[in-house]
């Protein structure tokens, strides 16, 4: 399971000669051609890796991670519980699938 964070900057020169003109964040994250992009990328990732390894299941969020959020400590870990609690509706609906 991962949760994926798009450098939008590069997903919207990658989608603009797409014909996806979406701006907003949480809806590019949204369109089927923005996720198959992602999970064609996983799985090209995935490749040398052993199945346990591998990434099954993925979301895409819309911000990072940061300090600010309490999601990061001061020296940029991540807080996992906090992760957990801010995403849990993603991660349950992962689990589900």
């Amino acid at each position: 399971m991962a949760l994926i964070v798009p450098a939008f900057g590069e997903l919207l020169k990658w989608a603009k000669p797409k014909s996806i003109n979406e701006t907003d964040q949480k809806k590019l994250i949204a369109d089927p051609d923005v996720v198959k992009r992602y999970s064609e990328a996983v799985d090209e990732l995935n490749k040398p890796l052993g199945r346990v390894e591998q990434i099954k299941r993925f979301a895409l969020i819309d911000r990072a991670f940061t300090q600010e959020s309490g999601e990061l400590t001061p020296t940029l870990k991540v807080k996992r519980k906090v992760v957990l609690a801010n995403y849990k509706a993603i991660i349950e609906e992962m689990y589900r699938e």
